[in-house]
């Protein structure tokens, strides 16, 4: 009965990995093809996204009764609900989120059609309910990856909230946590093995960026389950891998490329190293290259001329380059200077990877009047903790103790090969370097690396070095650094809830004044929101009908306006 139940919790946690998977791309590529068709976003998309997840949950399960149906099905949709239901309750204050993505959301949810249009022509088309006064936000809109605002804007046209959209973080954090939970049982108990896929699918950019629309961790999380997965393939123990692993493998490779222009940068590196293994494996070639190569092919294909149509081909053909407006082009931009630490302007990027990730966790930028502060591992202070509310510390951004585990993971890492090298044991010091040798490589040419929230990746060395160290029964070094890293992740949610607990709070004693100004919805509002153009869809929710200011009004009466934080101001 007992090895019944683990077998019945590892079924189950495959399904709902798929499942969650198929709700979200659903969602996107729907919205994708219906673009192209001229049709924008609407309540019909996320309606026949739910009943396509149905559908194939239905497929996926009915040879098992259809009560493995229904507990299916009932715990898919429970957890969609849960997310979507999660992020209503709270809150993102991010220049990025008010400054570009919820703008975006917000367009698309009411008719922007990316494909034919761009976000500020739609803007002046009089078609949406808001009209916004600030043009910052069009390059992005127009030209960044698209897939996050797709399905943040077909779940906000259903609920009407446009913090909703969020919810797609949660989703692809409960989709790796399960597939973890899965691959993890085929080696470990239950317990173990829940431990390892909270620590896993709870990544510290994944924590620092689950109630924002920020997409480094979600990124992460994706490339995360792809890289699970191709080792999935080539793990000989792992009898069960189909159909079911393979259409994972390509739903997560659209995604990922189409939620930052690293994506298909990343997916190119870790794709390739395990392309190349399997061509030079005889017992894998014949096997595994047809059906990769088809699974790469069909993801690409979607990925750029589908999903990401009004993105690389567009930009390409607009701007001469598809990653525009940070590569190539008529204008590149350089966001990475000015909030990089001023003593990085000189250093190297090994340096400069070396003093973040050893250093008190903090938010220095070009023009902080301040260094980073190297420290002793496994140590912090009091003002660090502050800094982990947010979504992107510049400093030691993977949390407190990070440097410390990574200083124990790479040392036991290379200690490993060594081992593994000498006794010729090859086969398993493939499957480690496999994932390792391109995390190495973009560590060394990636001018950014130094910024935890575009190496989200950087997870995946304390990750193999805590598995090996359980596979190898070294217990007193596996606890160590599984406490280590429990400690680290669990300090870094609490300050995120603790964050939201506060932020929350400013938010609706912010709203009591402003309806105590507008006197209850007697008056409507006039907003002055300079680079915060996304909180207009708030306030429209709210009141019904706002009017956005090019500029603060003069020579207003005291009592007829407020002015609220980030220099907002409220006129009635």
């Amino acid at each position: 009965m007992k090895h019944l139940n683990v077998k019945m919790v590892s079924v189950l946690s495959l399904n709902l990995t798929t499942l969650l998977v198929v709700f979200v791309f659903s969602n996107i590529l729907l919205s994708s093809m219906l673009f192209i068709a001229h049709v924008s976003v609407s309540p019909l998309q996320p309606i026949l996204a739910t009943i396509l997840t149905v559908f194939f949950g239905v497929a996926l399960t009915r040879k098992r009764g259809w009560t493995q149906v229904a507990i299916t099905l009932v715990s898919t949709l429970f957890l969609i609900v849960a997310s979507i239901y999660i992020t209503s309750i709270t809150s993102d204050e991010t220049i990025d989120t008010h400054g570009y993505h919820q703008t975006a959301v917000g367009a698309m949810r009411y008719g922007w059609n990316p494909v034919y249009e761009n976000i500020g022509a739609f803007n002046d088309s009089g078609k949406s309910p808001i009209r916004l006064e600030n043009t910052k936000y069009e390059k992005w809109g127009d030209h960044y990856p698209k897939a996050h605002w797709i399905f943040a804007a077909n779940i906000y046209s259903v609920t009407n909230s446009v913090e909703t959209g969020r919810s797609m973080a949660l989703l692809i954090i409960l989709a790796l946590f399960f597939l973890t939970l899965h691959y993890a049982m085929t080696r470990f108990g239950l317990g173990l093995s829940a431990i390892l896929a909270f620590l896993v699918a709870l990544n510290p950019i994944s924590v620092m960026q689950m109630f924002s629309y920020y997409n480094d961790g979600m990124s992460g999380n994706l490339l995360l389950i792809i890289i699970l997965l191709l080792t999935m393939r080539l793990d000989r123990t792992y009898v069960l891998f189909g159909r079911v692993q393979y259409s994972l493998i390509v739903m997560s490779l659209i995604i990922f490329a189409n939620l930052k222009f690293t994506g298909p940068v990343y997916a190119g590196f870790y794709c390739v190293a395990y392309l190349t293994y399997v061509l030079a494996n005889k017992r894998y070639r014949s096997k595994y290259t047809k059906p990769l190569l088809l699974s790469g092919a069909t993801a690409v294909l979607f990925a750029v001329f589908v999903v990401g149509l009004s993105v690389y081909p567009k930009n390409v053909i607009e701007k001469g380059s598809p990653f525009y407006p940070l590569m190539g082009g008529s204008a590149e931009i350089d966001i990475i200077t000015p909030n990089e630490p001023y003593v990085f302007h000189n250093m190297n990027i090994v340096n400069k990877f070396f003093v973040s990730n050893f250093s008190e966790t903090d938010n220095i930028s070009e023009d902080t009047e301040r260094n980073p502060k190297l420290k002793i591992p496994f140590t912090f202070s009091m003002q660090e903790l502050t800094y982990l509310s947010t979504v992107d510390p510049r400093m030691a951004g993977y949390g407190v103790w990070f440097g410390g585990i990574l200083a124990i993971s790479i040392s036991w890492l290379l200690y490993l090969v060594a081992r593994l090298f000498y006794k010729r044991q090859w086969e398993y010091l493939y499957i480690i370097a496999i994932p390792l040798i391109p995390t190495a490589v973009i560590i060394l040419i990636l001018q950014e690396s130094w910024w935890a929230r575009y190496l989200p990746q950087l997870f995946l060395i304390p990750a193999i070095a805590v598995v090996s160290m359980l596979l190898l029964k070294r217990k007193y070094l596996a606890n160590m650094l599984l406490f280590a890293m429990l400690f680290n992740t669990i300090l870094t949610l609490n300050m995120q809830i603790a964050g939201q607990k506060e932020g929350l709070a400013y938010r609706k004693s912010e709203e009591k004044i402003v309806d105590a100004l507008l006197e209850n919805g007697k008056h409507m509002p006039k907003l002055y929101l300079g680079d915060y153009g996304g909180l207009a869809y708030r306030y429209y929710e709210r009141y019904g009908n706002v009017t956005i200011l090019p500029k603060k009004l003069e020579g207003q009466d005291s009592d007829s306006f407020l002015k609220l934080a980030k220099g907002i101001i409220v006129y009635r």
